[in-house]
């Protein structure tokens, strides 16, 4: 049910089916926020952290059950609270880490820890710090999951300062590797999504200028290649989840707010526009 993830920081949420429809749920329980981060495991959707409409950062965690369509808290995150930071799930464990803890980034302080989250226990476990950025923490990354490693890619390390590195998380060993980067130059602000084996990383921002470029990345070949280019506008901040083989993009800003659906076809290298939101 990776599904439950896509809209987690709007005031409702809703479903989209293949057949290219929507479906309101029942709103989020834990109030109106956004740079929150998501991911899912089994049959749960989990969202966590962000920002409040007070300004206050947030550590919180919430499970969504899809079949009650029903939201219950979670143990908190026992790290600092924080915004803008990356959220996955491998090997039947949630993770969320790196971030900022101010919701204005130059006051605050960048993150580099990671944890793990047991569903199970419902409990949270430290885990080896993000060697990114020089060591220093990032925050607006975006990250992608396959055969249970996560990738970690680009992001923000301080005022104007970007970066396009790409870094590898095998939870099996708690160990960081460091992979080619990203080849659209330092971004933040990006997407991303994995199918077969493959991530896919394209959109956000490089300085200030909003990007639609996409490429792949095999992480047999430790390569990327570069994909059918995105055929809406360019944004950063938008949203991903994956149905039956297929990549989504939803939402997002290039100084205005979009509510488009776009649909990618691994097999044919193309795009689609499917139906538009219905928050």
């Amino acid at each position: 049910m990776k599904i439950v993830l896509l809209l987690f920081l709007l005031l409702t949420t809703s479903l989209f089916s293949q057949g290219n429809s929507w479906l309101q749920l029942n709103d989020f329980l834990g109030g109106q926020r956004e740079r929150a981060v998501a991911f899912a495991i089994g049959d749960y959707g989990y969202l966590g952290t962000g920002v409040d409409t007070a300004e206050q950062v947030l550590k919180d965690l919430w499970r969504y059950d899809p079949v009650m369509d029903s939201w219950t808290q979670m143990a908190d995150l026992p790290g600092a609270p924080r915004r803008d930071a990356i959220g996955f799930s491998a090997g039947g464990k949630g993770y969320i880490g790196l971030g900022v803890d101010n919701h204005i980034s130059i006051q605050g302080n960048k993150k580099k820890d990671l944890w793990e989250f047991d569903p199970i226990l419902n409990s949270w476990l430290q885990k080896a710090d993000y060697p990114g950025g020089g060591g220093n923490g990032a925050f607006f990354s975006t990250v992608f999951v396959t055969d249970e490693k996560a990738y970690v890619c680009g992001g923000k390390i301080g005022p104007n300062l970007y970066i396009n590195q790409l870094w590898e998380y095998k939870p099996s060993a708690d160990a960081w590797t460091e992979r080619a980067p990203f080849p659209g130059g330092v971004r933040y602000l990006a997407v991303s999504f994995s199918i077969n084996g493959s991530g896919y990383v394209g959109m956000g921002a490089n300085q200030d200028v909003y990007k639609k470029d996409f490429y792949k990345f095999n992480p047999g070949s430790n390569s990327w290649s570069a994909i059918a280019p995105f055929p809406a506008y360019e944004r950063g901040s938008a949203s991903a989840f994956v149905i039956n083989g297929r990549g989504y993009v939803c939402l997002g800003t290039n100084g205005g707010l979009l509510d488009d659906l776009i649909e990618y076809n691994p097999f044919t290298n193309t795009w689609a526009i499917r139906a538009s939101y219905g928050g």
